[in-house]
């Protein structure tokens, strides 16, 4: 098997797995690196997709968060105390988007 047939070979192969790549089920939702998740874990609040697809767009199914969680632009709750702790834990940042006075540390916008 020559050099052209080998190429010919490997390009079937990727072409092959392209093209079965993991469909979901009607009731999964579907991340963009091709994994799925079942429906109930989108937009509940915690990131199931690599890069937290699952939690984008989810103004039109909003939950509140408990007293002691800080409610993220996306819907997520954190803990309270992972606000302003020196770590993003919000998918734009802003349990981090804090001033600082003494020793207290509050969130700008409260």
């Amino acid at each position: 098997m020559g050099p052209p047939k080998l190429w010919k070979l490997l390009i079937f192969f990727v072409f092959l797995l392209a093209t079965h790549a993991q469909d979901c089920l009607h009731d999964e939702f579907s991340c963009p690196d091709g994994s799925c998740i079942p429906s109930e874990q989108k937009c509940d609040g915690v990131l199931d997709c690599e890069h937290g697809e699952d939690e984008e767009n989810c103004s039109a199914n909003p939950h509140k968060c408990l007293e002691d969680e800080f409610q993220c632009n996306d819907g997520r709750c954190i803990p309270n105390n992972n606000v302003c702790d020196g770590s993003k834990h919000c998918s734009d940042g802003e349990d981090e988007d804090c001033i600082t006075e003494g020793k207290s540390t509050q969130l700008k916008f409260c």
